[in-house]
């Protein structure tokens, strides 16, 4: 029972990240709602900053063609468990300077709750919502 919860869990988490960063504020809504249910804003958090990191170390040579097999150079990041197509669409959409402000948001939002516990699952959800809020601004200037 340990397993299946936890591996719903972990797909609630990767919804609502993935929402948020390609600014879908619906499904992003929805995703933080079943996150409350299950209670872990540390999930959420972590997932959210460990793609975050995994964008930033790869947008650099993101403009690099593809491998010799036409497979992307980046197949060790975070681009596994049938989130390819979202983690190439990130990379379309995040700059590396807005990767870095995402990851001290998220960086933020998992130190505060150290010193405030109680204030975990809206600073989990506040860093969501503004990841996603520049998510569709980037959309909307392109």
């Amino acid at each position: 029972v340990e397993a299946i919860v936890s591996n719903a869990s972990s797909l609630v988490a990767a919804k609502a990240v993935t929402a948020a960063f390609e600014g879908d504020l619906a499904a992003l809504d929805a995703g933080l709602r079943n996150m409350a249910s299950a209670g872990d804003h540390h999930m959420v958090l972590a997932a959210a900053l460990r793609l975050a990191m995994d964008l930033h170390r790869v947008r650099p040579g993101a403009a690099v063609a593809q491998g010799a097999r036409g497979a992307p150079p980046y197949e060790f990041a975070g681009a596994g468990f049938g989130q390819k197509d979202a983690f190439e669409r990130h990379l379309r959409v995040w700059t590396q300077t807005s990767l870095g402000r995402v990851i001290g948001i998220l960086s933020e939002a998992i130190a505060r709750p150290r010193r405030e516990p109680k204030l975990g699952p809206s600073a989990a959800e506040r860093a969501l919502w503004t990841i996603a809020q520049s998510a569709r601004n980037k959309a909307a200037a392109r």
